[in-house]
């Protein structure tokens, strides 16, 4: 491995950010907020042929998620792209299915799910998601790969 061209790499990457951070304005030096603490757990109900989903916050601030990103109905919106299982035999992504536009119930709300500090959300992710049921409860292993965004409410 070319060790200088990291060292020169590293050095002209120091003082880029040195330089861009000396241009920001007053107001932009403001330190970014924390990140979200949560935690998401998933459990295989094999003989309900489903996995279910409970994010729990592990914040003292309120937060939130787009509401296209947490299941519904039994799988995902357009989840293809967030959701999938992986087994012996592969990867299954999740069929592409559209739910339609969700209008808020309360216009306040938007379209996010609001997290209370400590609160849990729970959703379930159908085996029917990734085709047959009947498949994919003969494999012997299924671990559900999901991918959300969750930020913190302002």
């Amino acid at each position: 491995m070319n060790f200088r061209l990291i060292r020169v790499f590293g050095v002209a990457a120091g003082l880029f950010s040195l330089c861009s951070c000396a241009a920001l304005p007053r107001s932009a030096e403001k330190r970014a907020p924390a990140l979200a603490r949560f935690r998401l757990d998933v459990e295989d109900h094999r003989s309900d042929r489903k996995f279910v989903l409970t994010l729990t916050s592990l914040d003292d601030r309120p937060l939130r998620m787009f509401v296209y990103d947490w299941p519904m109905g039994g799988g995902m919106h357009f989840g293809s792209e967030r959701v999938a299982l992986e087994s012996e035999k592969g990867r299954y992504p999740a069929i592409v299915r559209n739910f339609g536009y969700i209008i808020a119930a309360r216009p306040e709300m938007g379209r996010n799910i609001p997290i209370p500090p400590g609160g849990k959300l729970v959703g379930v992710i159908g085996y029917g998601t990734f085709g047959d049921p009947e498949v994919i409860v003969r494999l012997r292993v299924r671990k559900l790969r999901f991918q959300s965004a969750v930020s913190v409410r302002d």
